[in-house]
């Protein structure tokens, strides 16, 4: 049977992109495409696809948010990340998201295949430039998550708020009430050390929950 993939990016042009490199592939069967974090979670859910080619940075839900939300519920699903961060502490976090590979956006399309199709097998795969960022030293042991400390909800609430939604639109959004929003903006200022807005979106974007641009 061919490797049952979906294809996760927020950018039309790079999901038909990644689609027409998998789609030719006799052994491979693009099953579904997602634009965002939590259709890439409805979806695969609801698919089961065998892999998950997972962009970092999407709105509402990046993708490695999303991979911790589905490494919490299935087992079944590999994630394989593709993202434009080179940064190790962006690559470690995805890991310990629970992703089983993570490779460049600007890597080649037999990179790309043979990403899916080790990660199908559930081993490890580190595409060109992620494991000279990574060291040497890199094994299934995780440094520890810059955003261990908040919950869910938090983490949804820092990436919402770096992307410009006022407190209103994130309550609404989470269907949460304006006031919660709010004690968690505060709780997540206090816990992160970060003392206004920009402070809160430049770590967003260092840590590879919001894209640069």
């Amino acid at each position: 049977m061919p490797t049952r993939v979906l294809v996760a990016d927020d950018h039309g042009i790079v999901r038909d992109g990644l689609r027409s490199i998998l789609g030719v592939v006799e052994d491979i069967e693009v099953i579904a495409i997602a634009s965002d974090g939590g259709e890439a979670v409805a979806k695969t859910m609801d698919l089961v696809p065998d892999v998950v080619v997972m962009d970092v940075s999407m709105p509402r839900l990046n993708g490695i948010e999303a991979t911790r939300q589905l490494r919490a519920q299935m087992t079944d699903t590999e994630v394989l990340m593709l993202s434009m961060h080179a940064a190790r502490d962006v690559i470690m976090r995805a890991f310990a998201a629970g992703a089983r590979g993570y490779m460049l956006k600007d890597s080649i399309s037999d990179e790309l295949i043979r990403g899916v199709k080790t990660v199908a097998q559930g081993k490890r795969f580190l595409g060109k430039g992620v494991a000279e960022q990574i060291g040497s030293g890199f094994n299934e042991e995780f440094g520890a998550d810059v955003l261990a400390g908040l919950t869910h909800p938090e983490r949804q609430i820092l990436q919402l708020i770096a992307e410009g939604k006022s407190n209103a639109e994130a309550a609404a959004i989470l269907h949460l009430s304006i006031r919660t929003v709010e004690a968690y903006r505060s709780r997540i200022m206090r816990q992160l050390g970060l003392k206004n807005l920009p402070s809160l979106v430049k770590f967003a974007i260092r840590h590879g929950i919001i894209p640069l641009v």
